[in-house]
């Protein structure tokens, strides 16, 4: 009986390893992120609400309707705000601004970078428009795999509550047990790294913010994109690592149309 029990153990290992195998394989990732994210949701939302023991039946219902939903006109009601208090800070100004402050300073860089860095914006324009007719298929299977790619996260946002909302049974086997175990943990691992970065990231945007309206004004630095750059570092935020260095490059490079002091301010800023 406890051979038996260590196998089912290890053939539930095994096929967890071949499912996260398979997963990278068909390319199905951002599915199964969506997933455990809508999981952890549901679940975090149906332990949190206490119900009455002869409604009970009816909360995994409520839950998945309400995270399934709400999350959807939550994310239309967020952009739509943000969109409206960006007012007339647009990215591609922003864009723009970022290639004159590089354009500016190609003097600054070593000889073998200098000669390959456009002398101006239109320089920089000419230069993205023909790489773009160059690439011209390979940015049309960009657009067909980012459609991909989103249908992949709505296909895995509602599994994700379909399988929170679904009722749990008693395991009848040691396999099943110790099925579920794996992807609770899974799911456990998942959303102790997804809040833990939330965090990181809002800590971020709130530096920024602190930066941006309350140190910057001290030393009549106007800094350009201030709402913008407040969004761009909180999106980076939630990207581990290389998230930091692109928010901590474009927030430097807008400080550096202020003044290099500016823009060192800021780059300690971010790194400290």
């Amino acid at each position: 009986f406890i051979q038996e029990k260590s196998s089912q153990t290890i053939i539930a290992y095994i096929c967890l390893v071949i499912v996260l195998f398979l997963t990278l394989f068909f390319k199905v990732v951002p599915a199964v992120i969506a997933g455990l994210l809508a999981y952890t949701l549901t679940t975090k939302i149906m332990h949190s609400i206490k119900w009455n023991q002869n409604y009970g039946h009816l909360k995994e219902k409520f839950v998945g309707i309400f995270v399934g939903a709400f999350s959807f006109v939550l994310l239309g009601i967020v952009i739509f705000f943000v969109s409206k208090s960006l007012n007339e800070e647009s990215l591609s100004g922003l864009i723009t601004t970022i290639l004159e402050t590089i354009a500016q300073s190609k003097q600054f860089f070593p000889p073998s970078i200098r000669d390959k860095i456009p002398g101006s914006v239109e320089e920089f324009k000419s230069s993205i428009i023909e790489a773009l007719k160059n690439h011209f298929n390979s940015i049309a299977h960009l657009g067909k795999s980012v459609l991909y790619e989103f249908l992949l996260v709505i296909i895995g946002w509602i599994v994700g509550i379909l399988i929170a909302c679904k009722r749990k049974k008693n395991s009848s086997t040691e396999f099943s047990k110790k099925w579920g175990e794996l992807w609770t943990k899974l799911s456990d691992s998942f959303k102790f790294v997804v809040f833990a970065q939330f965090k990181v990231a809002l800590f971020n945007s709130f530096c920024m913010t602190i930066f941006l309206f309350i140190v910057c004004p001290i030393f009549d630095w106007n800094i350009p994109y201030p709402k913008l750059l407040i969004l761009i570092t909180f999106l980076c935020g939630l990207l581990p690592i290389i998230g930091n260095l692109i928010s901590n490059t474009i927030s430097f490079l807008l400080a550096l149309t202020v003044s290099l002091s500016a823009a060192i301010a800021s780059l300690c800023m971010l790194i400290a």
